[in-house]
Formats: structure tokens, sequence, C-alpha cells
């Protein structure tokens, strides 16, 4: 009996679940890719680990943060192109610790665990940029999978892992979509 329940259940959460996408899936990259999708990255901006040491089967994008701190870079594949985005990181360390969200992976930070990363529309001519508040130091594809704990979550999801990485490529496909990605550096 449960075995027909479970069944009937997975048929209709295929159906009335709005973060039924396939999920996002990141091959390995190069660093010549990554100069491709980044011509004028500095080499200090670059990724501070070796791209061979990077376990490809955890992310669904590739995230870093510059040594200099102000600003990310985010390596997504959508639709099978690689596209690259700039982010402009701002860390409020001001006033008193409360309680954030990252609004792309829904983990729930009690102190200083997120930042404003704004990037500008393309087509605006830099007078319009479109921000969220992430996990610090984009990691957000090995928080929902539990891989990293520092700092530890707040609010622990009991979701399914599908559903998490669901929820963050819609999330993500979102955030691109209204940064008008067509027009981002992307590579075949």
């Amino acid at each position: 009996m449960l075995d027909i329940i479970v069944k009937i259940r997975e048929g209709h959460e295929h159906e009335s679940n709005p973060y039924h996408l396939d999920r996002i899936i990141l091959q390995a990259i190069s660093a010549k890719e990554l100069r491709t999708i980044f011509p004028d990255l500095r080499k200090d901006d670059l990724l501070g680990q070796p791209l061979s040491g990077v376990d490809w089967d955890v992310l669904d994008y590739l995230g870093w943060i510059s040594p200099a701190g102000h600003k990310g870079f985010v390596v997504i594949n959508l639709d099978d192109r690689l596209h690259g985005i700039t982010l402009r990181r701002a860390i409020n360390s001001f006033g008193k610790p409360k309680t954030q969200m990252c609004s792309w992976c829904h983990h729930v930070y009690r102190g200083r665990g997120t930042a404003l990363f704004t990037s500008t529309v393309i087509g605006s001519q830099g007078r319009k940029s479109i921000g969220h508040q992430l996990c610090m130091n984009l990691d957000c594809s090995l928080r929902i999978r539990n891989l990293v704990s520092d700092p530890p979550t707040y609010l622990p999801e009991t979701v399914d892992l599908h559903y998490k990485t669901a929820r963050l490529s819609a999330a993500i496909r979102k955030f691109i979509h209204r940064l008008n990605a067509q027009n981002f550096p992307q590579i075949i």
C-alpha cells in the first residue's frame, strides 16, 4: 500500500510543483574557457584554486570571490552554453547583525552570512542594477547539499535535495533573465 501512495504522490508532484525543472548541470571548465567567458578578468581575480581540484559533481554553478573581496564571479551552464556574470559585492558590517536568508538557496543565517550582490542590466548603459542577498562566498551549491557548515544554518530545511536544486536553478534562471542574459558573455 505504501508503494502505491509513493507512486501516486510522485506522479502528482511533477504536475503541480513549480520547481520541477531540470537541474543545471555544470561540466568541468578549463582555464581557457574562463578566459573566453571573462576576457577582461585580471589575473589576481582568477579562481583561487586550480580547476583540477574542483568537485564538479556537486556544483550547479561555479562561483568565487576575488581576493580583494569586492567582486564575485559566477559561471553557469544554461541551455548548453556557459554564461558568466560579474557581480559587485557589498558586505553590511555596520549595525546589529540580523537574521538573513540567501535569495538563491534559501539558507538562513543568524548573523552576517549574506552579502548584497549586484549586477548591471545589459542594455541599460549602466543605469539599472539588480541585486540579491546571496551567500557571502557564493557557495549555494555546497550549502544545499550540507557540504559546508560555517556559519551553521539557523533554520535547517527538511526538503529533499531534488527540490533544493530545482529551486536554486529556478532562482538563478530568474536572476539571469532579469539581467538580460542573452547578451552575457557565453561560449558553446
